[in-house]
């Protein structure tokens, strides 16, 4: 595989399957010291237009969202019934690590280039706000790896060479992602 095709290196998010949300979520608040989020469900068909192994899926999930960091989310997620890359790995692996996701410019190119190197797209969709895909990296990378593509991590780069310059380093508050949209 050609070296670095991502051109980056940054995790934004990891993904854990749960089957519990509601429960998971307050464990992870707990554990955090933070406030339990709100869940939210992932939009319908007719605006996700998701797909699943190259045919359209109507699956949908509760999501809840930590940031534990500056650069990470940690997101919780509980699918529903219908095919998915979140139901398939719930239903065999159970609960625990999905996926790893970065954020990329130039989308639909690197996932050309992806693909081209042997790994499979697995499913993608539209947000409000973006668009996502997971590709199978089970085989070399041992982890379904997810792409949405943006621009926080030009605004978080610019954000932390800020807080150096200002002399608050480490003791500086981790940003919202709201902060910087």
């Amino acid at each position: 595989m050609e070296n670095n095709i991502l051109r980056t290196r940054a995790v934004t998010q990891i993904g854990i399957l749960v089957k519990d949300i509601e429960t998971a979520a307050q464990s992870w608040a707990d554990f955090l010291g933070v406030e339990k989020p709100e869940i939210r469900t992932t939009d319908s068909y007719e605006k996700s237009q998701a797909s699943f192994r190259g045919k359209p899926t109507k699956a949908r999930a509760r999501l809840a969202f930590f940031d534990v960091g500056p650069w990470l989310q940690l997101e919780l997620i509980q699918p529903d019934g219908e095919q998915s890359t979140w139901r398939e790995d719930l239903d065999r692996k159970g609960e625990g690590v999905h996926h790893i996701a970065f954020e990329i410019k130039g989308m639909k190119e690197k996932l050309a280039a992806l693909q081209g190197a042997g790994l499979a797209l697995l499913q993608a969709g539209e947000y409000t706000g973006g668009r996502y895909a997971y590709v199978d990296g089970s085989k070399d990378l041992k982890v379904t790896t997810r792409f949405h593509p943006g621009r926080c991590l030009d605004a978080l780069v610019m954000g932390r060479r800020a807080i150096r310059r200002a002399g608050l380093g480490e003791g500086a508050p981790p940003f919202r992602r709201e902060e910087i949209r």
